[in-house]
């Protein structure tokens, strides 16, 4: 005979629901913005709501690699502002008079992939907790992008920059397919290469992966260089976005940014979630920042708001920090 209760909670053990809630609870928020606001419910619309999120979205990416391993970056804001400013020095610009177009951005973008490399030397080599080490290299970043524009707001002038990362092709928005560039290039390290490999062995048993001979040091660099990359793009991206460079502008990513892995489901302790994941969570605290604009939520409430959905889909979709709930 079926037993309802029993064979339903059986059925329910067996599904992930770190993965399940978060998507559940996207549903929600749309289904509530569309119902209060149905004119809201078109494609332009959505993909406003994506594109303002692509820094957040990028960063995210960035951090999901560190917290698989199990361990944390605090550098995400100093190292974005510092990657803004510097392609805004190197542009064109009404601040200086040098301009060397494209390879202003590739320079940021490898300056912050060496900061990150750099973070995941000191962590590893002097064995200073990634806590400590990031929340000093990204003051330090924060620091030296202060230094750079002393004060002062670098405008960019150089046109042909801010169209390529503003414009949109084939009704898409350009940063859109950045960040899917971005995307799958991140997916395939996870999936397809030893490096996403190692890095969940490291973030499930570091100990267990050492004595197995993996050299979990190169590996927690390397990872902390992707970080660094991808705070790079994202600070490229917000330079050209607001046409300015100045050490306020990754305000937020810092927190926001950890909030998206963890609504996504990756645990902190490491070892599990990814990129797709992350998405997930990324679009949710997007979202949200949407819907308390539709639903004419007091603003000052939001970084609250957003506090309270974080724990309430963590308690919903993990039970003591597993993966999967199991007896």
């Amino acid at each position: 005979m079926f037993n309802f209760n029993n064979d339903l909670i059986e059925k329910i053990k067996k599904y992930d629901l770190t993965f399940i809630v978060p998507i559940i609870f996207l549903i929600a928020i749309w289904v509530t913005i569309f119902t209060v606001n149905p004119l809201f419910l078109n494609l332009r619309s959505i993909l406003s709501v994506l594109v303002t999120a692509v820094p957040l979205i990028i960063c995210a990416f960035g951090v999901t690699h560190v917290i698989r391993l199990g361990s944390i970056d605090l550098s995400i804001e100093g190292q974005a502002a510092f990657s803004a400013v510097l392609v805004s020095f190197l542009l064109q610009n009404n601040f200086n008079n040098l301009d060397l177009g494209f390879w202003a951005v590739i320079i940021a973008i490898a300056a912050t992939t060496l900061i990150g490399a750099l973070n995941g030397i000191i962590h590893t080599q002097v064995k200073i907790p990634s806590f400590i080490s990031s929340f000093g290299l990204g003051a330090i970043a924060t620091g030296a992008a202060i230094l750079i524009y002393r004060g002062e707001p670098i405008s960019i002038t150089d046109k042909a920059f801010r169209g390529f990362f503003t414009n949109w092709n084939f009704n898409i928005p350009n940063i859109l397919i950045i960040t899917l560039v971005v995307f799958l290039f991140l997916y395939y390290l996870q999936k397809k290469t030893i490096i996403g490999t190692y890095v969940d062995a490291i973030g499930g048993d570091e100990k267990l992966t050492r004595l197995n001979g993996i050299p979990v040091n190169k590996f927690k660099i390397i990872s902390f260089a992707i970080a660094g990359f991808c705070y790079g793009i994202a600070g490229v991206i917000l330079a050209a976005r607001l046409g300015t460079g100045t050490a306020d502008l990754s305000s937020g990513l810092l927190l926001n940014g950890i909030a998206s892995v963890l609504l996504g489901g990756t645990a902190l302790q490491g070892g599990n979630g990814g990129v797709v994941r992350t998405l997930i969570g990324a679009v949710i605290i997007s979202s949200l920042k949407t819907g308390i604009i539709v639903l004419r939520i007091n603003p000052y409430f939001q970084e609250g708001f957003i506090g309270i959905v974080l724990i309430a889909v963590l308690l919903l979709g993990a039970k003591r920090g597993k993966l999967v709930i199991n007896k």
